[in-house]
C-alpha cells in the first residue's frame, strides 16, 4: 500500500491551512508532529475524505480517492471520539459493523486484539479513559483497513496507557499505513518509522528518528556552567537541556554559529522538537 500525495492545499478564508504539501508513505508507522495550528488534523481529514483539498492530488495505489472503494481503506480515530457511553462495547461496535456493512463476527477478534474483551458487555460509561482510546482504535480498524490515522490519541494517557497503545500500534503496523498525529514527540521514539514535521501549514522536513538526528547534531552542543552563569545562557542561547551538577549546571543549547563548545554526544527527539519550534529555526 502506498499513499503519494503531491502538491496538496487548503485554505480557510484567507488562511492557508495547507501549503502545497508533497510526501509518498509506504508500510509502517508515520508520526506527523507539530503545534496546535500546525495543519496536523486538516491534513488528516482531507486524507480520509471528511473534509476536501483546494489543490493537489492524492492518489492510494489503485483505489480512486473518495470512491467507495476507498473509505473501506481507512480507519480514522478523531482526537475527541464520539462515544455512545449508554452502549456496551458489543453494542457499540455492532453499531458500527452495522454502518460499514460488516460481519459482526468481527467483534471478537477486535475487542481481542485490542485487550477489551473482557469488558465486551460493561457500558462505555464506566470504562476508563485508556480504555476509551482503545475501543475508539477499535472501532477504526473493525474493517481490517490498510490506512489507519489517529489524531492526537495519546491525549490524556497515563504512562501505562500510553506504552500499552504503542504496543498496539506496533502491532498493527506490519501490513499498515499508520499516521499519528503528535505534538507529543517523545511518543514516537522506538516507535515511528519517520517523523513528518508541519508548522503554519508548511512541511518542515520528513526524515527517520535516526536520519534527523544525524542531520541535526551538529547544531547541539553542551558545557558546564556556574549557577551565576545560568542564566546569562539561557538568554543567549538556545537551551534545550539544564542537569545539575554538584553546584553547576550541565547545559545543552542549539546554534547555527560556530561555538567554542563540545558538540553534544547524543541528541534525542526532544531536542529535535525544540530545533523546529524554538524559534531558532525561524531565525536560521
Amino acid at each position: 500500500m502506498n499513499i503519494y500525495i503531491n502538491d496538496l492545499s487548503k485554505y480557510y478564508k484567507n488562511k492557508k491551512a495547507l501549503d502545497h504539501i508533497t510526501l509518498h508513505l509506504s508500510s509502517g508507522i508515520y508520526g506527523l508532529i507539530g503545534p496546535n495550528g500546525a495543519g496536523k488534523t486538516t491534513f488528516l481529514s482531507i486524507l480520509c475524505g471528511l473534509i476536501k483539498n483546494d489543490s493537489g492530488t492524492i492518489e492510494i495505489d489503485e483505489v480512486k480517492f473518495l470512491s467507495d472503494d476507498f473509505y473501506h481503506v481507512f480507519g480514522y480515530v478523531p482526537q475527541s471520539p464520539a462515544l455512545y457511553v449508554d452502549l456496551t462495547c458489543n453494542e457499540f461496535l455492532e453499531y458500527i459493523c452495522a454502518l460499514k456493512s460488516i460481519d459482526k463476527n468481527q467483534i471478537d477478534h477486535t475487542l481481542k486484539l485490542v485487550n477489551l474483551y473482557d469488558q465486551k458487555y460493561i457500558k462505555i460509561k464506566k470504562l476508563s479513559g485508556g480504555m476509551k482510546q482503545r475501543l475508539s482504535i477499535a472501532q477504526a480498524i473493525i474493517n481490517d483497513p490498510q490506512i489507519l490515522l489517529l489524531d492526537e490519541p495519546t491525549t490524556g494517557l497515563d504512562p501505562i496507557e500510553r506504552l500499552r497503545l504503542k504496543n498496539l500500534l506496533r502491532n498493527l503496523s506490519k501490513d499498515k499505513i499508520i499516521i499519528i498525529s503528535t505534538h507529543i514527540i517523545q511518543d514516537m521514539d522506538h516507535l515511528a518509522k519517520s517523523l513528518i514535521f508541519f508548522k503554519n501549514g508548511q512541511l518542515l522536513d520528513f526524515k527517520s528518528p535516526q536520519e534527523l538526528i544525524l542531520s541535526l547534531k551538529q547544531f547541539f552542543y553542551e558545557t558546564i556552567v556556574s549557577k551565576k552563569d545560568l542564566q546569562k545562557y539561557i538568554e543567549t542561547y538556545h537551551v534545550s537541556s539544564i542537569v545539575p551538577i554538584n553546584d553547576d549546571y550541565k547545559i545543552k543549547f542549539f546554534s547555527h554559529k560556530d561555538e567554542l563548545f563540545p558538540h553534544c554526544k547524543e541528541i534525542n527527539l526532544e531536542d529535535i522538537y525544540l530545533y523546529y519550534y524554538g524559534d531558532v529555526y525561524d531565525k536560521r
